[in-house]
């Protein structure tokens, strides 16, 4: 075959030549956004010839001619969190299907850490930002406002709004907990919820204590945690039900914290849910080790009352709280 020698670093000049094709005819051809303008015989045969001469696209130099690197950068705060799991997935199957390819970074749920990811991501020039970690007051949210790069807020927003955002229906999600407790004869509740600089540790809180108000039921003081993590689950949930032994219920503000709380009601010898229900947010994956003929009752109510939640027309919100009972 015609071309460079498949040892050498081939060019995409030698994958026209060797294909038969102009330069520009080749590129569009290697490019997903652009093969619907070229035949298909074309595309098959100039990504045949591109494969045997062992060219790959040089994705820095296509972004410094078109001003787009088809890269996505997603600021993740704990990727060993398994609730993270099914959200990267999603997002990398709806990019991938635009052409779009994911970049994700861990921030440890850091402020820094996330300010400075974001910087190496945008000298990267990625083509905008997923971001998970923002607090209620976020320095970098305020610095991409002005214009640095389109961006996201995923699943945590912030107090002063105007962005846009793909988060939980939080309030509600916690009022159909608190009224199912209720329907099970739950009058004292405790809750152990996630750190209050984030609009998910406010708004479950909120959601919490308006339904436990509403519905007349006693509730200890709120607890809130520094992380969402099974260790301040732990920690706070042994403070509570030592300091509230009456509780025969806890909400939490997420299933690792719902798992701590589980841990600290073993270590004082009671048993979920016999002596102490425990309630977990947003369904993460290996919850299904939980009694099932419960959880399931939880899901279906959940599901069935999210099909009645407008969406609004401008900022897109997945209204999804699904809950775990054990």
């Amino acid at each position: 075959m015609m071309g460079a020698n498949k040892d050498s670093r081939a060019r995409l000049q030698d994958v026209a030549t060797a294909a038969g094709v102009h330069v520009g005819t080749a590129s569009r051809a290697l490019n997903a956004h652009t093969t619907k303008r070229i035949r298909p015989e074309t595309v098959e045969r100039v990504r045949r010839v591109a494969e045997e001469l062992g060219y790959h696209v040089n994705t820095v130099a296509r972004a410094l001619k078109t001003r787009r690197s088809y890269l996505i950068g997603c600021l993740l705060p704990d990727l060993g969190n398994a609730a993270a799991s099914p959200v990267m997935r999603g997002m990398e199957r709806t990019l991938s299907a635009a052409g779009y390819s994911l970049i994700v970074a861990n921030t440890d749920d850091d402020a820094e850490n996330a300010r400075r990811l974001a910087d190496k991501m945008l000298q990267s020039s990625v083509d905008g930002l997923l971001i998970s970690t923002a607090r209620r007051k976020d320095a970098l949210v305020e610095q991409l406002r002005h214009g640095f790069a389109p961006f996201v807020l995923v699943n945590r927003t912030v107090d002063r709004g105007g962005v846009w955002e793909v988060v939980y229906a939080n309030q509600y999600g916690l009022r159909l907990v608190v009224e199912y407790l209720a329907q099970l004869g739950h009058q004292q509740i405790g809750y152990v919820g996630g750190p209050g600089d984030t609009s998910t540790g406010m708004r479950r809180m909120e959601g919490f204590v308006d339904a436990a108000q509403a519905l007349g039921i006693s509730y200890a003081p709120v607890s809130e945690t520094t992380h969402y993590t099974l260790e301040e689950g732990l920690r706070v949930g042994s403070i509570l039900l030592n300091s509230h032994p009456d509780l025969t219920a806890i909400v939490t503000g997420n299933d690792l914290l719902a798992l701590g709380v589980i841990k600290a009601a073993a270590t004082l010898g009671l048993v979920c849910p016999r002596d102490l229900s425990v309630v977990g947010f947003n369904d993460m994956p290996l919850v299904d080790q939980m009694p099932q003929e419960v959880k399931t009752r939880a899901r279906e109510s959940l599901n069935q009352a999210n099909n009645n939640i407008e969406r609004p027309a401008i900022m897109p919100q997945i209204s999804n709280a699904l809950v775990n009972f054990v």
